[in-house]
């Protein structure tokens, strides 16, 4: 049990208790997948999935009552304190389908020779108890790109979305219920390039979000507008790596 100073603000004057009975979780997951094979060397996936979460956590904040503070040996100078603790909040369900293709086009004149092209999706639903605490969860991601392969070098492209992802849920005082840090959805592009300069000599160079995209981290309950959502923006950069690599 962690108490905060009784001199903080009436906002943030908390027992957080660690749950000693706190039940594992446990889920049933039913998967099924279909694939297709292209004469020509390409591949298409079509998938769906389910899982159903059992006794899953979340956190709960409740108000000090005489009772709880005298079972945790506290007095009743604590009545203005929240009590935090996680506790398994009950049912929860993800569902989803997902969906990949390859194909090498086949179509491109000779100096295109070689090019693949490739995309996969996955789409994803939450529901069950809104306490249970799915801290990272994306509802969508997608990817998709070319490679260009030849005997003395390579070069891929690829585009990487990610859907919105919920992060921690935001308790306190004056705070409406379901009230989450989210990321905002973000699209890069990242590139990979080799050169093969003799037969056990290479250089490559890999650039990462090479077109600097920015985060955004947005705070909001279904309540918030979307002009006060946004929390912070984070300039990330784009990181690039070079070097050479050899077989000896």
């Amino acid at each position: 049990m962690t108490v905060t100073d009784p001199t903080a603000t009436t906002d943030n004057r908390t027992i957080t208790v660690t749950n000693t009975v706190l039940r594992p979780w446990n889920a049933d997951n039913f998967d099924l997948s279909l694939e297709y094979y292209f004469s020509k060397g390409g591949r298409a996936t079509f998938g769906a999935f389910k899982k159903n979460i059992h006794d899953f956590f979340g956190a709960t904040r409740t108000r000090a009552t005489v009772e709880q503070l005298a079972e945790f040996g506290l007095n009743d100078d604590y009545l203005d304190y929240t009590i935090v603790t996680k506790n398994n909040v009950g049912d929860a369900r993800v569902t989803g389908i997902d969906f990949e293709f390859q194909q090498p086009l086949t179509f491109l004149p000779n100096w295109a020779r070689g090019v693949v092209a490739q995309f996969n999706l996955t789409e994803s639903r939450l529901g069950g108890g809104s306490t249970a605490d799915f801290t990272g969860f994306t509802r969508e991601t997608i990817n998709w790109g070319f490679s260009l392969n030849r005997p003395r070098y390579n070069v891929k492209l690829n585009w990487n979305y990610r859907g919105i992802q919920r992060l921690g849920a935001v308790t306190g005082a004056g705070i409406p219920e379901g009230t989450y840090t989210y990321n905002a959805p973000f699209l890069t592009l990242n590139v990979n390039a080799e050169y093969r300069i003799t037969r056990r000599l290479g250089a490559y160079v890999t650039i990462r979000n090479i077109g600097n995209t920015g985060q955004v981290v947005e705070i909001y309950s279904k309540e918030t507008p979307k002009h006060a959502r946004v929390d912070n923006y984070q300039n990330l950069g784009s990181q690039i790596s070079l070097g050479i690599k050899g077989e000896f």
